[in-house]
């Protein structure tokens, strides 16, 4: 769960994970004119943020995607999928609510959040990460990943050491790795977080597009300067779509590949994220990765055969690509 302050220019997002989604409370809205339902968590979090100090969160209106955005109408949910990670980077701080440990038998490292696959957008595209959890208890509070790494140095280094390394130690690395470079791949970006959970199977898709930086939607399309569709001709052009089944999604997305310079990429994620054989891969085409599966082996990223970039010859742009490959859609 996202909400935003929306105090003057500013927006800062918090973010909430732990409990089930059952609206037992109630909350008064309005000048107590109406009221709504909402989780238990949520009810617990907004008396949080209301005990920090004016300059940490304020008194400003929040905005929250599960009570703002109609999660049963699916053509909104579509529309708003692609503005979420523009709002966590006009987002002057994102606060992440972990949850609640015992300090003799669980640790900070061991929170859900660290497995959930659409924090990991939140996480790239924060400006500033604030982490509150409780200790048998007590609320604390960290400022950043780099606050997190340090209070559990120890804990990360024996994980790091451990033959299979937990969420919250590859989450963190890979975090990293990523906000360190300028350009994010889907297909990079979905071999690194292949085992995040999500609830529906196309938001394993759905909830790594925005900080991709290779796909673009028809709404996210510029205003059709020279320069701007040289450079839009290097993207995957995709539209997230929830009316559509997950085969289909998945389809959809394999298809908009393969007009793109990124057609290998997307056949070399085809055979690392497929099932093994049997009547229902049999029937599921061979160059669309499912996506869903768990990954077969590391696939060749970046061939040679399929690059594309702008070189600027006499003073101006010029787009140059590769040859791609062309399916029949019923292979």
């Amino acid at each position: 769960m996202l909400w935003l302050d929306c105090r003057d220019t500013h927006i800062r997002g918090r973010l909430y994970v732990w409990g089930n989604s059952v609206l037992a409370e109630e909350v008064l809205c309005d000048y107590s004119s109406s009221h709504l339902r909402v989780t238990t968590s949520l009810l617990e979090v907004l008396r949080r943020l209301a005990t920090l100090p004016s300059g940490t969160a304020g008194r400003a209106p929040y905005w929250i995607d599960g009570v703002c955005i109609n999660q049963e109408d699916l053509e909104e949910r579509s529309d708003q999928v692609q503005k979420m990670a523009n709002i966590y980077r006009r987002a002057a701080r994102v606060h992440v609510f972990l949850g609640a440990f015992d300090s003799r038998h669980s640790s900070i490292l061991e929170s859900k959040w660290f497995t959930r696959r659409w924090v990991v957008q939140e996480a790239i595209a924060a400006q500033e990460v604030i982490l509150h959890f409780k200790v048998d208890g007590e609320w604390r509070l960290l400022h950043g990943w780099d606050a997190l790494r340090s209070r559990a140095g120890s804990l990360l280094l024996k994980a790091y050491n451990d033959p299979v390394i937990p969420p919250a130690a590859n989450f963190l690395r890979d975090i990293a790795g990523t906000t360190r470079t300028s350009w994010s791949s889907i297909f990079a970006l979905m071999l690194k977080f292949h085992t995040a959970q999500c609830k529906e199977d196309s938001d394993r898709l759905f909830a790594l597009l925005g900080v991709a930086k290779d796909v673009e939607s028809e709404s996210q399309a510029g205003d059709g300067a020279a320069y701007m569709s040289q450079f839009q001709a290097l993207k995957i052009h995709f539209q997230p779509d929830y009316t559509l089944d997950t085969p289909q999604v998945y389809k959809n997305f394999a298809i908009a590949a393969l007009q793109s310079p990124l057609a290998f990429d997307l056949l070399h994620c085809a055979g690392a994220f497929r099932k093994h054989h049997d009547a229902t891969s049999i029937r599921w085409p061979c160059w669309v990765p499912d996506w869903r599966c768990a990954r077969l082996y590391s696939p060749l990223m970046r061939a040679p055969e399929c690059q594309a970039s702008i070189s600027r010859t006499a003073g101006k742009q010029a787009v140059s690509r590769r040859r791609s490959i062309v399916l029949n859609e019923s292979n």
